[in-house]
Order: structure tokens, then C-alpha cells, then sequence
């Protein structure tokens, strides 16, 4: 998998062989934006994650991803909150995956 990052060089990176929660990308963007500042690199990891995971499910299995996104959109307004504080950072720090319209074409 090639992940572009904002203004670096592409990265060629493996995905997870077997993905056993749906959810994993979500949790990431949510526990990123709840990182403090101090943890600003676990933070991007974070992010690097739910990007990779992301990147796959929307190419693999959109079905399993919209099911997951079904399930933590549900949780309340502060799980809503903190995963669009995610997903702002996964758009900023990713933009050429083009998560935002990939998720339109999909649905979600």
C-alpha cells in the first residue's frame, strides 16, 4: 500500500494481515484527538493507523467499514465529536488518499 503523506515523500507500507475489529480505525481516530500534546507522536501513529486500516477496508470490504461506522456513530454526540476531531487530522495530515470523497462514493 503507497500512503502519501502532506508534503513528504510517499510511504510503501503492509497492512494488517487480519483485521479482527471493524472498529480499529475508528477507536484510532478517536483516541488521536484525545491525545495530549505531549503525546503528539503516539498521536500521529494513531493516525498512520486508522489511515492504513481505512485505505484497505474502503478497497476490501466497505460492508464491514459501514457496519462499524453504524456502530460508533450511535454511541452519542461526544463519540461523534471526538471522531470528527480525528477525521479533521486524517484529512490534514493525508489528503492525497482522499478519504472524504472515497467515503461519499461508498455511502458513508
Amino acid at each position: 500500500m503507497l500512503l502519501v503523506k502532506h508534503n513528504r515523500a510517499p510511504i510503501r507500507l503492509r497492512c494488517v494481515k487480519r483485521l479482527q475489529k471493524p472498529a480499529v480505525p475508528w477507536h484510532k481516530l478517536i483516541v488521536c484527538g484525545e491525545r495530549p500534546q505531549e503525546q503528539r507522536t503516539k498521536a500521529n501513529k494513531d493516525l498512520m493507523q486508522a489511515a492504513c486500516l481505512l485505505d484497505y477496508l474502503l478497497g476490501n470490504d466497505r460492508n464491514l467499514l459501514s457496519e462499524a461506522w453504524d456502530d460508533v456513530t450511535h454511541r452519542g454526540p461526544g463519540w461523534k465529536q471526538r471522531i470528527k476531531k480525528g477525521w479533521a487530522g486524517l484529512n490534514t495530515h493525508y489528503p492525497a488518499q482522499r478519504f472524504a470523497q472515497r467515503f461519499e462514493r461508498a455511502g458513508l
